[in-house]
């Protein structure tokens, strides 16, 4: 029988579709989950599938963006009263990404990139403006924040720590997560210090 879409059912067929999804990208990857792996998995038929997405790498770019929501929800569960985090909450934050199950780029692997690169518009891989407009929305949200913070080297570093995952097997593996603290520390400070005095 097929699936019937109304306004309130959509959103909920697309969130479940996205999410059995991303269970299945942790299990197989990117080449080996299949469009039937993941229908099967949510209960629905391909064309249900075709609904909502055109290709396997534009629904890998919708979960990218639905664990990026997920990413900043959970930065905001770390405001105070005011809507601002703190440096040790930011701290915490940070460290709590890989662990909290929230970056896709953890279950993937340079071939994956560069397979999604040549699949990807340039825009999905490289967005300049997306960029700002996302790290600006953060920083903002900094009490403290240096006045001599640079968006874009936060948005590198956001960027490098997300695709840490990804180098495991060039790396001394058993020193990644003491590593990604460290990296941590030192973004930290760069983003508190302060303001440089003329």
């Amino acid at each position: 029988m097929p699936v019937i879409f109304n306004d309130d059912n959509y959103e909920i067929i697309r969130k479940k579709i996205i999410e059995n999804g991303f269970e299945i990208l942790k299990k197989y990857g990117i080449k080996k989950m299949t469009i039937t792996d993941i229908t099967d998995r949510s209960g629905f038929a391909k064309s249900t599938f075709y609904t909502f997405f055109h290709s396997k790498e534009e629904f890998i770019r919708e979960i990218v963006l639905y664990k990026r929501d997920q990413v900043n929800q959970s930065f905001l569960s770390y405001a105070d009263e005011n809507g601002m985090v703190g440096k040790n909450e930011f701290s915490e934050f940070l460290s709590s990404l890989n662990i909290n199950d929230l970056s896709v780029y953890q279950y993937l692997n340079k071939e994956d990139l560069n397979y999604l690169t040549t699949k990807w518009p340039k825009e999905y891989c490289f967005n300049p403006e997306a960029d700002k407009v996302g790290t600006m929305q953060i920083l903002s949200k900094l009490k403290g924040l240096s006045k001599d913070a640079n968006w874009k080297v936060f948005a590198n570093f956001m960027k490098m720590l997300a695709n840490m995952d990804m180098c495991v097997d060039y790396i001394h593996a058993d020193a990644l997560n003491e590593t990604r603290q460290v990296f941590i520390n030192g973004m930290i400070e760069y983003l508190f210090k302060p303001a440089h005095l003329d």
